[in-house]
């Protein structure tokens, strides 16, 4: 029994290692898109892909915000039961999937939610908008919902 638990705590570590992380961080930007995606420029110039889908223009529109190493395509299963007739916004974040890495490397919440409202402005939602996001994703729902109020449901 000793050299089981030996051998479990051996690979367990082994899955920890910066080459097992990046190899499933490959995976993870690797990961098959379900629709055509757009390009919207970030305030610092980072480009964010995103897709898209027509809806009901009197419905308000639907961002969804995927959560740390998730892409827009992650909402793929789920996207049209959240639609309900109306548009749906999905991207992947900065340094994830088809989107480029940031200048410096390092972002944050703040960053995230610039994205957001880069890929709202660059579709033309010039109103209030729904925001789901997922893990990571909601707290820059949280950050949209707070710092940009009038660009956000409630």
């Amino acid at each position: 029994m000793a050299t089981s638990l030996t051998r479990s705590a051996r690979l367990a570590t082994a899955a920890m290692r910066p080459r097992s992380v990046a190899r499933r961080l490959r995976l993870v930007t690797m990961r098959p898109r379900t629709a055509a995606l757009s390009t919207a420029t970030s305030a610092d110039g980072t480009p964010i892909a995103y897709a898209s889908t027509a809806g009901d223009p009197s419905k308000p529109p639907l961002v969804l915000i995927p959560g740390w190493g998730g892409v827009g395509a992650d909402f793929a299963p789920v996207r049209d039961l959240l639609a309900a007739g109306r548009t749906v916004v999905t991207f992947d974040p900065r340094g994830m999937g088809a989107s480029g890495a940031p200048a410096g490397g390092a972002y944050g919440v703040e960053d995230l939610k610039e994205d957001a409202l880069a890929v709202a402005g660059s579709i033309g939602l010039r109103r209030r908008v729904d925001v789901l996001g997922h893990w990571l994703g909601g707290l820059v729902a949280q950050e949209l919902a707070l710092s940009a109020p009038s660009e956000v449901r409630w």
